[in-house]
């Protein structure tokens, strides 16, 4: 797995966005599906390998990592634009994966309400794309997982001890476990030193043993787990995943995935 794809949140080169997209020119808006790079993120998440969406001319393509062999480019299907609408047709005539199996029509949404990105690609069969280079600056109000008083906050941050993770920010919330599938160990923790990557964070602070601090929610990194020679960027491909309720039970919602809220007061 491309390790750019991993960590991209806090890697992307952001380029300055258009604020205000003349719809009327549609030279104007292929120019910027071009320019930009579009995923779908099934999650609240941006440290997995997602769907990409490239455009090209007048043609895409949509590489999955899980339907595998793309149509690449002379027999994808083709785009056209009208207006702030995108309608996708599928690839004629060929076997391999065209994202799109039926025409499609799309909305090129500038105030999507992901709360990481914001400019998306909603289709009317569910498929959501959000631009890379669009994500939201930090302080801006956003709502994850129903839960409100959150703010945008990407900073990375040294774990000073072993620390819990959390379903949702309150210590009384159930503790998210990270399991190694083929020998059953478990890790109740995240080990002191890892890197911990915050993409968001109350805005108001908890007291938790005399000290003050916010809930940051994000995932950590580390250059190995301890006793698993497995860099992180393969966690997906070898049988480790994070898991509630049940300590060997993948969390079924799938929306906490590598992904968990972290008291402050044990990073640096």
């Amino acid at each position: 797995m491309n390790k750019s794809i991993i960590s991209f949140l806090f890697l992307i080169n952001l380029q300055i966005l258009p604020q205000n997209l003349d719809f009327n020119n549609v030279n104007q808006i292929k120019s910027f599906l071009k320019k930009s790079e579009w995923y779908e993120f099934l999650r609240l998440t941006t440290n997995i390998q997602a769907t990409r969406l490239v455009f090209y001319e007048n043609s895409y393509i949509v590489e999955d990592p899980i339907e595998g062999r793309p149509c690449f480019e002379g027999k994808n299907g083709t785009f056209s634009i009208q207006g702030s609408q995108v309608l996708f047709y599928p690839s004629i005539g060929s076997n391999c994966h065209t994202g799109f199996p039926n025409k499609t029509r799309c909305q090129l949404n500038m105030d999507s309400s992901h709360p990481f990105y914001s400019i998306s690609i909603e289709c009317d069969n569910g498929k959501k794309f959000h631009a890379l280079n669009s994500l939201k600056e930090n302080g801006r109000d956003i709502t994850a997982f129903d839960l409100e008083n959150i703010e945008v906050f990407r900073k990375d941050f040294k774990v000073k001890s072993n620390l819990k993770r959390r379903r949702y920010p309150d210590k009384n919330a159930e503790q998210i476990l990270c399991i190694n599938i083929h020998d059953q160990s478990i890790m109740k923790f995240i080990p002191k030193g890892a890197t911990f990557h915050s993409f968001a964070k109350t805005k108001n602070k908890d007291t938790i043993d005399g000290v003050e601090d916010f809930w940051y929610f994000g995932f950590p990194e580390y250059d190995k787990y301890p006793g698993i020679t497995v860099s992180i960027e393969f966690v997906n491909w070898t049988g480790i995943m994070c898991g509630a309720n049940d300590p060997y039970s993948q969390d079924s919602s799938g929306d906490l995935f590598f992904n968990y809220w972290v008291f402050g007061g044990f990073l640096n």
